[in-house]
């Protein structure tokens, strides 16, 4: 006899009767039904539970790892607009100094006068 059988007779006062043992296997019979429902219940909510961790966590997950990969592009786009500015000036540079070597300045014969105050 298992426990929820003893507790039904129990109930019914340990009554062994044909009657009374009918009354309690079927009270038995209910409770651990109700119990397996009850089981049941919980196996579900503890799965929807788990479910919707899982499914928050891998949301999460994929939200960081979008953010990890639009840091490095901004860093990327970073890195290439400093090496685009930098090789506008050397090429600015580059320029200029050819443009002053064809075209040098005219060169006075002599610098002003200093009026000297002694």
């Amino acid at each position: 006899m298992d426990s929820a059988t003893a507790n039904a007779l129990t109930l019914h006062g340990g009554v062994y009767s044909e009657q009374g043992s009918n009354q309690a296997l079927q009270t038995a019979a209910r409770m651990q039904s109700e119990q397996y429902r009850y089981q049941v219940d919980l196996a579900k909510a503890a799965n929807y539970h788990q479910r919707d961790w899982n499914r928050e966590y891998t949301r999460r997950q994929r939200d960081r790892l979008d953010h990890q990969r639009d840091l490095e592009r901004e860093q990327t786009r970073r890195q290439e607009n400093m090496a685009r500015v930098a090789t506008q000036a050397i090429d600015r540079f580059l320029d200029h100094r050819e443009h002053n070597r064809t075209h040098p300045r005219v060169v006075q014969s002599s610098p002003r006068p200093r009026i000297r105050r002694d």
